[in-house]
């Protein structure tokens, strides 16, 4: 790890990238503040730094599963060494890698249908949308005021799924304030998932879910 430390920002690619992720989970953390601290972007993370002698990541990144919290590495330096949003953390803990492929990466938006076509729906399985995950998204939507949020998944191939959010259980925000929220959003979630705002009224025998 302290050979990846020493390399230049401006040098770290996707392969340094990739080494830092498989080494990071045996090293060891120590806490630079007793409770997260909140990030530019509003959010929770947990300060650490890494030592030859602390705290075993693995257990740091348990207590973050558990909170709803993300990860900065190393954040006293030039720069942070990494930041981990919550939903890289707890993509970690279920599939045991930060960052997962998707055959197809979703763009975070409206869903575009054309006449006619067929979408397959459903709803999330404990693997997509862990119970823990879904009670600590759902806390922070209560506090944003959205108190009944309603999702579906919707597909057009019936393999590569988009998290749709009612249009209706969020308020009807106006449609050029959709993208922004979505990214809001996808601080809680792995970097794979794709997310969609839509009216409820758009496709009919679709029945969306209490979050």
């Amino acid at each position: 790890m302290e050979e990846l430390l020493n390399v230049p920002y401006e040098e770290r690619d996707e392969a340094w990238e990739a080494a830092f992720f498989k080494e990071l989970p045996e090293c060891q953390f120590d806490l630079l503040s007793d409770s997260p601290i909140q990030g530019p972007d509003g959010l929770p993370y947990l300060a650490v730094e890494i030592v030859d002698q602390g705290e075993p990541a693995k257990d740091i990144f348990d207590w973050l599963g558990e909170k709803g919290v993300g990860l900065a590495v190393n954040p006293n330096n030039e720069q942070p060494d990494y930041i981990f949003s919550y939903g890289m953390i707890w993509n970690f803990l279920v599939r045991d890698e930060f960052v997962t492929d998707a055959e197809v990466e979703g763009e975070n938006g409206e869903v575009e249908m054309e006449e006619g076509q067929e979408m397959v729906a459903g709803t999330p399985s404990e693997t997509y949308l862990p119970p823990k995950v879904r009670g600590i998204f759902k806390e922070f939507l209560i506090q944003q005021g959205v108190l009944n949020p309603r999702i579906v998944l919707l597909s057009q191939d019936g393999e590569n799924y988009d998290m749709c959010f009612s249009l209706e259980s969020l308020g009807n925000p106006p449609q050029e304030e959709w993208q922004g929220i979505l990214e809001g959003f996808s601080w809680f979630f792995p970097l794979h998932y794709s997310f969609s705002i839509i009216s409820e009224g758009v496709i009919q025998g679709i029945d969306f879910v209490d979050l």
